[in-house]
């Protein structure tokens, strides 16, 4: 059977997973912060001191890209890396005041994105199919 994207589930969701991210990163520029680092800083927000590991475990980032998310989230100030009191040769990743003042400022700019998306995106579909859907997305994210 030829390709046809109109029946391909990884095009389909991939069309739609780069629409929520283009709108997620005009969203958050003004805030000078990516996707990925809210993704970070709202994991700290929860687990604060977590291990690089964990943290790209939590938020779904390859090993090798942590690093470089890391990086630049400190340059700007956001977080700080520790040296773990337990195990000196591992670091500890906690928020910074200035990472805990940006995830609080854009609060609002991300409650108000969310709801976009399913005013615009999701208008077609009743909240039972949304629902729906979120336990399919979780379903197939699961210990991804």
């Amino acid at each position: 059977m030829p390709f046809c994207r109109d029946n391909s589930l990884s095009f389909q969701l991939g069309v739609a997973m780069r629409r929520v991210a283009r709108l997620y990163t005009e969203e958050l520029a003004p805030f000078q912060l990516t996707p990925p680092q809210l993704y970070l800083l709202t994991c700290l927000e929860q687990n604060a001191g977590c291990k690089p590991r964990e943290i790209a475990r939590s938020i779904c980032v390859d090993a090798s890209s942590i690093t470089s998310l890391l990086d630049r989230s400190e340059q700007a100030g956001l977080i700080e890396r520790q040296a773990d009191p337990a195990d000196r040769r591992s670091l500890q990743i906690f928020l910074t005041d200035q990472g805990r003042q940006r995830l609080a400022t854009v609060a609002q700019t991300v409650e108000s994105l969310n709801h976009r998306i399913r005013d615009e995106l999701l208008s077609p579909f009743n909240d039972d199919q949304i629902d729906l859907f979120l336990a399919m997305l979780r379903g197939i994210g699961k210990d991804a």
